[in-house]
């Protein structure tokens, strides 16, 4: 066995002593340097923790103001659906309080139809990828309140994994008020389109470079155009299309339009002269009237606001005026042909009349007595120009009552031909009359005025020597206005009806070897104070209203009244009436 060491004494040994007092000398300095670097990390994470700590608080802070004041609905719910959060816009929009439905499932706030199909979505939500995403983007999304009243809503939706378990929060806006807005907007949009479609002025709309931006349908009739095709264009495609051959068109660069896009005034314009598509030019009158934004809206559009009123546009209302240059000129034609009509006769009256207060002719009674017929029949004239121009306002008005009789046409005929035959032997025309036994069911008085008012402007256009014709015949009734003659108030249906085959009428001709009406006189003959020629009025007495007269009394009477001519060759006047087993409206 080997000899057993014995343990030395180190405090006999002073080197031993020494190194063993370095090495735990030693041994405490690194446990205090791994000691301090320890109590410095934790300090450090200390600190870190206190600030995360208070972002955490004021982030929850946040968060609880935002849930406060929020006026949507914010709602949480936890993997199975049930409501966790419920805040105070979800209070305001719902009617619940948060007590009320905290832990309630999520259907409670949906209308039963959506319960099911809502849940399935969530459930397919929480399995997705997405972290958030928009609900209701395929349809409206629809929330119940605590009455039962359903609402329509805009909602998106999130998720978040908090201790393994999968919580849903929504945001719900109540969209009820914007969808009223917007129906009210469509309302108002279709109404302001039914109003530009219907009205019968053309609008255009223009931006500031005078560029059409909106037309009506009337605008485009009117022009010519398809309503695509001027958008865009400028409008001086309508004002002025050939400088050269218009020299009242007004050009852009000074035309009132222009002027209301600067200085935001309106004007209007009583004669213009517009173009269409085809280079045709008619008159118009318009209304140029700036389309303003007060500072107001354009604060509101978050465009720097000025400090005055901004012009934006223009709108452009015009109206062909052709018709009621027409008119005019009709009117002006009337007024001399009147002015003539009254004139003559008084310029007789008021020298016979004077003649005879002189007392000149006291010894002379075969010329008194002349002048007082002269004054006489100037004042017949004067009477029945007035009876004329009353008579075609009442009956065309429909306050003249036809009192309609059984009457025979015959007897009408030579009737009318007895009255006008003086005048005829007077102005050399032979009057040469065929009547036809058949009863009507007429005002024999209007009938044979008729009759005399075509047969004077026979008489009247006819040279000495000429023959005037007045005839009559029995015919089936027949629809004449693909002929071009002058059609009675009735429809085309209407008139299928009464033009049966067994209906039958009564045809009256006044044919004439005068000198004709121009193919482009024979629309317009009928109208009131229509003549030929206004120098018709100078030549022979007439106002142009006994047509329009003959043309009212035969609609009246359920017949037609048109004109055939040439010009140079004569003219062959027509109408109808129906025979009176043909009436179902007499006793």
């Amino acid at each position: 066995n080997p000899p057993v060491q014995q343990p030395q004494d180190i405090s006999l040994n002073p080197p031993l002593l020494r190194k063993a007092k370095d090495e735990l000398e030693l041994r405490v300095a690194e446990r205090t340097a791994e000691l301090v670097s320890v109590n410095e990390q934790l300090q450090v994470e200390l600190l870190n923790r206190k600030r995360i700590e208070e972002a955490l608080r004021v982030s929850q802070a946040r968060f609880a103001g935002i849930l406060e004041i929020a006026d949507d609905a914010i709602i949480s719910v936890d993997a199975n659906q049930r409501i966790i959060l419920f805040n105070q816009g979800a209070e305001k929009i719902f009617g619940y309080s948060a007590a009320e439905v905290m832990n309630q499932p999520l259907g409670k706030l949906l209308p039963q139809q959506f319960e099911e199909i809502h849940r399935q979505h969530v459930e397919k939500f929480g399995k997705s990828c997405g972290k958030a995403r928009k609900m209701g983007e395929r349809r409206e999304i629809y929330g119940r309140r605590a009455d039962g009243s359903e609402f329509p809503g805009e909602a998106s939706i999130s998720k978040l994994e908090v201790g393994g378990e999968t919580i849903f929060t929504t945001i719900l806006r109540d969209i009820s008020d914007r969808k009223a807005a917007q129906a009210a907007l469509e309302r108002l949009s279709h109404q302001n389109e039914l109003i530009l479609n219907s009205v019968g002025e053309g609008l255009c709309g223009l931006d500031l470079q005078a560029n059409i931006t909106f037309v009506n349908p009337a605008a485009a009739k009117l022009l010519g155009y398809k309503i695509e095709e001027l958008i865009g264009q400028s409008i001086d495609t309508i004002l002025q299309q050939d400088k050269s051959n218009a020299e009242e068109s007004i050009g852009l660069k000074s035309s009132p339009i222009d002027e209301s896009l600067r200085d935001g005034i309106v004007h209007q314009v009583r004669k213009a002269i517009f173009w269409r598509r085809d280079g045709s030019n008619f008159p118009v009158e318009y209304v140029a009237t700036p389309i303003l934004r007060s500072p107001t809206e354009v604060a509101f559009s978050g465009r720097k606001s000025p400090t005055k009123t901004e012009i934006i546009g223009a709108v452009i209302a015009f109206r062909d005026i052709t018709e009621r240059q027409i008119v005019e000129r009709m009117k002006d034609e009337f007024i001399s042909v009147v002015s003539h009509e009254l004139r003559t006769p008084l310029t007789s009256i008021h020298g016979s009349l004077g003649m005879l207060a002189s007392g000149l002719l006291s010894t002379q009674p075969e010329k008194s007595q002349r002048l007082l017929e002269i004054a006489v029949d100037s004042t017949e004239r004067l009477v029945r120009l007035i009876n004329d121009i009353l008579d075609v306002e009442r009956i065309e008005s429909g306050k003249v009552t036809m009192a309609k009789v059984s009457c025979n046409a015959g007897d009408l005929i030579e009737q009318a031909a007895d009255t006008m035959q003086a005048i005829a032997d007077k102005a050399g025309v032979t009057l040469s009359v065929s009547t036809v036994s058949a009863q009507l069911w007429a005002d024999p008085d209007r009938i044979i005025q008729t009759l005399t008012n075509l047969l004077s402007n026979a008489i009247k256009f006819s040279s000495r020597g000429d023959t005037v014709w007045l005839s009559a015949q029995i015919t089936a009734a027949e629809d004449r206005s693909s002929r071009g003659e002058w059609n009675s108030t009735f429809s085309p249906a209407q008139e299928h009806t009464r033009s049966g085959a067994n209906m039958k009428q009564i045809l009256f001709k006044v044919k004439d070897q005068g000198r004709g009406i121009p193919a482009d006189k024979l629309e317009t003959i009928f109208e009131r104070f229509q003549q030929v020629d206004v120098s018709d009025s100078r030549n022979s007495e007439g106002t142009g209203l006994g047509l329009a007269i003959c043309r009212s009394i035969v609609q009246q009477h359920g017949g037609k009244i048109w004109v055939e001519s040439t010009l140079g060759k004569g003219s062959t006047f027509y109408f109808t009436l129906p025979l009176k087993q043909s009436v179902t409206n007499y006793p």
